[in-house]
């Protein structure tokens, strides 16, 4: 839509296709990549694909390396028409499991805007609600309906604007970090119903801290909805990823230590309990074997203080790791 256009992501550079992903796919044996043309398509279609990776390699979100674990889940709600105040699974997070969301794809078709006046809510395990928005337009970083029309940034935007109801936005997380612990989901709304400290029945129009309640003299906490109109359709995707929790434990298993190890390497944050656990280990590698003998040559040498106090290993060291 509104092409073309393209992030450090995806995006779409040619009216009949070029549309590129780098976002990352993690997976610890096999990998299997397919095509499948949409249902509209009745004649023979070709495709043209490249694709390319790294191996034993793990994802970084934003600042934050990813355990080894971590699998990317894309989850959809299929085109489909929607009703005044329904409210739309985006995303559903297994139990057991913590996550960070990446991003977000959102189209409407409709004769009007309203159903814009919508929050997206971030549900934990336990029923409680973090409101991700005020309104899909300020989700997708901009206002008012969109009246400035299409932008494309690295954080957001928007690829398709009509300017009579029908919308398609993106929103990349990140460098705007959102996690999930324990289960829960992410939903969206069709239009609001408004009022007071925000519950999952309705967004916010008053600030609260966290156990006080709206203020009842207050005019801005009277409940308030806007109808939607009919014939709207919507269609989400959201890409996110997801890894078992972890208890916490001094004792690590090979399969944790290795990789764990070479990815503390790789990024200059191996400490020095890390490299002592992967040490017990017997790791018939090779890149276990140099590795082993390169800390035990330079013994407590291969780490320097830093201001936090933390022992890492020293930029000297790093290169002779990883250049193995």
């Amino acid at each position: 839509n509104g092409g073309p256009w393209g992030t450090e992501y995806f995006g779409k550079t040619a009216k009949s296709g070029a549309v590129y992903s780098t976002i990352r796919v993690p997976f610890q044996k096999t990998f299997k990549l397919s095509i499948r043309a949409a249902p509209e398509v009745t004649h023979q279609s070709i495709y043209w694909l490249i694709v390319r990776g790294v191996e034993a390699y793990r994802v970084v979100v934003g600042d934050v390396l990813l355990p080894a674990d971590a699998k990317l889940k894309v989850d959809r709600f299929k085109r489909q028409p929607v009703h005044n105040l329904q409210f739309i699974p985006m995303a559903t997070f297994a139990p057991g499991h913590d996550g960070v969301l990446f991003g977000t794809m959102f189209s409407a078709e409709s004769p009007d805007y309203t159903y814009l006046e919508a929050c997206v809510r971030l549900v934990d395990a336990s029923g409680g609600v973090t409101f991700l928005s005020s309104g899909a337009e300020d989700y997708f970083l901009s206002a008012s309906y969109f009246d400035e029309g299409m932008f494309k940034t690295e954080n957001a935007g928007l690829t398709y604007f009509d300017s009579k109801g029908s919308v398609s936005a993106y929103k990349v997380h990140n460098k705007d970090l959102v996690f999930t612990s324990g289960g829960g989901n992410l939903t969206f709304r069709v239009g609001e119903s408004t009022g007071g400290c925000g519950s999952m029945a309705q967004c916010p129009n008053v600030f609260c801290r966290p156990g006080e309640a709206a203020p009842l003299h207050s005019a801005a906490a009277k409940t308030s909805k806007l109808g939607v109109s009919a014939n709207v359709t919507y269609t989400t995707l959201v890409m996110r990823y997801e890894w078992a929790s972890q208890k916490a434990s001094t004792t690590l298993s090979k399969d944790a230590v290795v990789p764990r190890l070479f990815a503390a390497v790789q990024h200059g944050h191996l400490t020095a309990d890390v490299a002592a656990q992967a040490a017990a280990i017997p790791c018939p590698s090779h890149r276990c074997t140099r590795l082993q003998q390169a800390l035990e040559t330079c013994g407590s040498m291969c780490f320097d203080a830093t201001g936090g106090g933390a022992e890492v290993v020293t930029a000297k060291m790093i290169r002779s790791l990883v250049e193995v």
